[in-house]
């Protein structure tokens, strides 16, 4: 039988997963034993692109260029927190693991907190789970 995983907002809420788990086995990035892998978010690991991304004629706003309303908004990984992206990424990807409990795990229940999750559930990584 694989391992669940769970992955938490920020890395003090991982640490108070693994006391209630009696998860001890610390890794660079995540705690795991037998039954469990915890691995956490730093904040958010992804947010939108910038607006020259989709096309280079906003790089510089001009009123005749607005409302800007993209039909698919665009995401990509924020440079300081891309360690532990990959790390997430990776743990979302292995196949030891049967399950993913839940969500990403919210501290609070207020809108940054939940954007947080919401975020990454759209993100690529997340889908490598599912899709096996």
């Amino acid at each position: 039988m694989g391992k669940s995983l769970i992955i938490t907002e920020k890395p003090s809420v991982a640490q108070e997963f693994a006391k209630v788990l009696r998860v001890s086995g610390r890794n660079d990035g995540y705690i795991e034993n037998g039954e469990y892998v915890i691995s956490w978010c730093v904040g958010h690991l992804v947010g939108l692109v910038y607006p020259e991304s989709y096309d280079m004629k906003y790089k510089k706003w001009r009123l005749e260029d607005l409302p800007f309303l993209p039909k698919e908004y665009k995401y990509d990984v924020i440079d300081s927190v891309r360690k532990q992206y990959n790390i997430v990424h990776a743990l979302c990807r292995e196949r030891t693991l049967t399950e993913f409990t839940g969500q990403v795990m919210p501290e609070k229940k207020d809108r940054p907190s939940r954007r947080i999750s919401e975020t990454l559930v759209v993100w690529k990584a997340w889908r490598s789970f599912e899709s096996g």
